[in-house]
């Protein structure tokens, strides 16, 4: 039964008087095919109505009253006329007369009589009752704790005064089946079968979504949140509930990160490195790359932090991870460790990602670096044996070499020689030991004159630094020896200095890069000078944790020897070969702009990775140098000697390859008349394919004889004589002269058996009636001490003015208490003189950059050439 409310006053009026009554019935009609047709009637105030005016009767009026209207009858009304079966329509006909719809046989004529239905529907006080459907919602309700979630989809019915009524999947189903109407306690449901089926919908399409609904855990508890909340962002299809612990425990964070990175220094096993370190900051969360890297890996893309889940920026993270790739960063301690070369690429790599932040002890770092003095003073290592002492200089070099070791960075010692180079290596090395693994060895390379010399310094400076010489046919012996130490706990401070020649480095390379070495160091560093050669290759082929160059000539011949001796101390610091040379020039073709100025001049570029001091500047106490060029004449005979090659054919043809092939192609000609015209110089002796002489004569050279006159002089004066000569040859002539003037002296050369030298010297050294040591430049002008000498002649030249430095400062060294005359014998006019002076001239290369020059013949070209084998005409005349 439905009650009618007039509207207005009448409609009070009536409404109080007699309740009207809203009645449905159900026409059935037999049509001639057999099928049933059910049509629904409406009947209101006894006058049948349009059922279309009826089906939206709480939105509507009829007949001027407002109806509240029953349910079921309005349920009936909305389906419209249906042809059923027959059979069919017998089963919908009772069921409606179950629900108390009257039916209306129109065939028979007969009808159910309504005042047998009414009084029950009567009964239930329609008025009273709450009516859901006319307003409804699709609802999510979250639900769970700190470890999983539920999720419950539901269909909310609204009634009057908003109350509601929550259907659960099951119940839709029912509710399905009986057309949309359906008593409950609280009242009726009513919603059209429609929007019933578009809940369905939605609700299968969001199950679709996010799959289970019950005990969701883990990186699946942000996922499902985030697409409910996105649903219901997007779509009006779905009300999201969160309950309070869902809230409290399980918050979304979902926007892009900002990113910063912090440069810092990181200190582990008492060592320094650099980092860059990715911070991702998501509001107060901060989070590393590292925790986005394992989060992708395990394709979880939400990462747990406190009760909140973060969605990882995962442009953000292969934007960072595409630049660590490209620069080929490896993982440090908490961020990409680079090299200190580096950082200027990995600045402007990083800095379109992010802002960049350096950290207090990365800007002391840079102070460091550019200024040594701002490095603090390291202590001395305690194998130091009591009363050796550092003098000011060299404990500022040891502080640098421990700040270096600190960052793992290699570097090139370039003090002058005698100012100490051995006792400051060996007192980083023992230092270096005693902060880390103490039983790993560190590795010498050196010339062979000076193997046993380093052998002696480490026993006259500390007292725990074992030495072994890597030299002989014992060296298998050797590396069992050092593998045996390696077993040794860490904290012993067994490992041993093992000190080995160029030759036997470059032979057995393979072996020892086997060893895992605490140091590898060049001696006399200029010996890798060419890094094309297979010495160099082999002796770079050898890791070591740090790597230094001992070298008081960088740059000898040419500005690429600098890059060699860094690619050994510092890998890629001066980028590739190529990319040196054109950036910096080669040989004479120098582009001083990017040499000396600009923000990234090779100057200053290279500034904190080479300590360079003179002896002028920090060897005070040492007596002055004199430096004599004693110009000679040569002898009739030198003379006629030098014309005649100038007119042999060899020299004609020197120019005629030149002229064909360019200088570099015509090297070993122009090199066999340059050694002829320097043989002449010394004595017409050693052109033997031209000299006649038969036996020796002193007078037929003018160097000799200036000799004679000058070892006169040198001998009555008490002094003592280190004389060089690039030519054993010509030693063995001095010598025979000085057997004949009774001139007591040494010999070393490349014949010298390694393991007599130091011997030599010590005999030297000590007993002052030896007058004269002979030496041939190359066995001995590095790596010897002999202070007992104060005076130094060069009887001839070195293309390279940096072996003639090297070898006067066998003398002039720390431990030296007389001034020192360096006598240069040079014959007039010559190809000698003119190499001198070119040298002069090309000295600027190495003032400007570090100390050297640059020579040699592929940098000449045919009238420079000319102009260097001619005899001056002054002289020849």
């Amino acid at each position: 039964m439905t009650q009618w409310k007039s509207a207005g006053i009448l409609g009070r009026l009536l409404s109080s008087l007699r309740p009207k009554k809203l009645v449905v019935q159900v026409r059935s009609e037999e049509q001639p095919d057999g099928t049933i047709t059910l049509t629904p009637v409406c009947l209101v105030a006894g006058r049948e109505v349009d059922p279309a005016l009826v089906r939206n009767v709480r939105r509507q009026r009829i007949l001027g009253y407002s109806v509240a209207a029953d349910p079921r009858s309005l349920s009936i009304l909305r389906q419209g006329p249906i042809r059923l079966p027959k059979r069919k329509a017998a089963e919908n006909l009772a069921g409606l007369a179950r629900l108390g719809i009257p039916v209306c046989h129109q065939a028979t004529g007969t009808q159910t009589d309504v005042q047998e239905v009414m009084p029950r529907v009567e009964n239930d006080s329609l008025e009273s009752l709450t009516v859901f459907g006319a307003g409804h919602e699709n609802r999510v309700t979250v639900d769970g704790d700190r470890n999983s979630i539920q999720v419950s989809p539901r269909l909310v019915l609204f009634g009057k005064n908003r109350r509601e009524h929550v259907l659960t999947p099951e119940d839709l189903a029912l509710l399905q089946r009986q057309s949309g109407c359906r008593r409950i306690p609280e009242g009726w449901i009513d919603i059209d079968l429609p929007r019933l089926e578009e809940h369905r919908q939605a609700y299968r399409e969001l199950r679709g979504r996010i799959g289970r609904l019950s005990s969701i855990e883990g990186f699946r508890i942000p996922e499902t949140l985030h697409t409910l909340l996105e649903q219901e962002r997007f779509t009006s299809s779905w009300t999201v509930c969160l309950s309070h612990a869902v809230k409290e425990f399980h918050r979304i964070v979902d926007s892009p990160a900002d990113v910063e990175f912090r440069l810092q220094v990181v200190e582990s096993d008492g060592r320094s490195g650099l980092e860059i370190m990715p911070v991702y900051n998501y509001g107060r969360f901060e989070l590393t790359h590292a925790d986005h890297l394992q989060a992708l890996a395990r394709r979880e893309p939400w990462i747990r932090r406190e009760n909140a889940w973060i969605k990882v920026d995962q442009e953000a993270c292969n934007r960072i991870e595409a630049v660590v790739k490209r620069l080929g960063l490896q993982p440090g301690e908490e961020g990409y460790a680079f090299r200190v070369h580096q950082r200027e690429e990995v600045i402007e790599a990083f800095s379109p990602l992010g802002w960049l932040e350096r950290s207090a002890p990365y800007e002391e770092f840079l102070a460091q670096l550019a200024d040594l003095d701002r490095i603090g003073d390291v202590p001395l290592p305690a194998t130091l044996r009591p009363g050796i002492t550092l003098r000011p200089y060299q404990k500022q070099g040891f502080n640098w070499l421990a700040f270096l070791h600190r960052f793992g960075l290699g570097g090139i010692l370039a003090d002058d020689m005698g100012l100490g180079k051995t006792l400051q290596t060996l007192a980083i090395l023992q230092r270096a030991k005693e902060q880390g693994r103490g039983n790993l060895p560190s590795l010498i390379i050196c010339p062979t004159s000076v193997v046993s010399n380093w052998q002696s310094e480490a026993e006259k400076f500390f007292t725990d630094c074992p030495v072994i010489l890597y030299t002989g046919s014992n060296r298998a012996a050797h590396q069992q020896s050092i593998r045996r130490r390696l077993k040794r706990p860490p904290q012993s401070l067994s490992g041993p200095l093992v000190v080995t020649s160029y030759d036997i480095a470059r032979r057995d390379h393979k072996r020892l890069a086997r060893i895992p070495w605490l140091y590898v160091i060049v001696d006399e560093g200029h010996n890798i000078k060419n890094p094309s050669a297979k010495r160099t290759k082999a002796i770079k082929a050898i890791p070591a944790q740090h790597k230094l160059a001992l070298t008081g000539t960088p740059i000898q011949n040419r500005l690429e020897e600098l890059w060699s001796l860094f690619d050994f101390a510092m890998p890629g610091f001066l980028g590739t070969h190529r990319g040196f040379r054109d950036k910096y020039g080669r040989y004479d073709e120098v582009d001083w702009d990017a040499v000396q100025q600009g923000p990234d001049s090779l100057k200053d570029r290279i500034r904190p990775f080479v300590l360079r001091r003179l002896k002028e500047n920090v060897a005070k106490d040492l007596p002055p140098k004199i430096v004599v060029d004693q110009k000679v004449e040569l002898s009739d005979l030198q003379v006629d000697l030098y014309q005649h090659v100038l007119a042999s054919a060899d020299y004609r043809r020197v120019f005629e390859e030149v002229e064909a092939k360019g200088v570099p192609r015509a090297k070993m000609l122009i090199l066999k008349v340059y050694t002829t015209l320097r043989a002449i110089c010394n004595h017409p002796a050693l052109a033997k394919e031209l000299y006649r002489g038969g036996a020796v004569n002193c007078g037929d050279s003018g160097k000799l004889q200036c000799l004679k006159e000058l070892m006169e002089e040198i001998v009555d004066g008490e002094h003592r004589v280190l004389l060089f000569s690039q030519s054993t040859r010509m030693l063995d002539i001095i010598e025979g002269f000085f057997r004949q003037w009774r001139h007591a002296f040494l010999r070393l050369d490349g014949d010298t058996p390694p393991p007599l030298r130091p011997d030599l010297v010590r005999q030297f050294n000590d007993d002052r009636a030896i007058a004269c040591f002979l030496i041939s430049t190359r066995a001995g002008g590095t790596g010897l001490n002999l202070t007992g000498a104060d005076t130094v002649i060069f009887y001839d030249h070195d293309w390279n003015p940096a072996n003639d430095h090297q070898a006067q400062d066998r003398a002039y060294r720390i431990g030296q208490t007389k001034p020192v005359t360096v006598y240069r014998l040079i014959s007039q006019g010559t190809i000698e003189e003119k190499i001198l002076h070119r040298q002069e001239v090309k000295q600027t290369l190495a003032d400007e950059v570090i100390a050297a020059d640059e020579g040699g013949f592929k940098d000449l070209d045919r009238n420079e050439l000319l102009r260097l084998f001619r005899l001056d005409e002054r002289r020849a005349a």
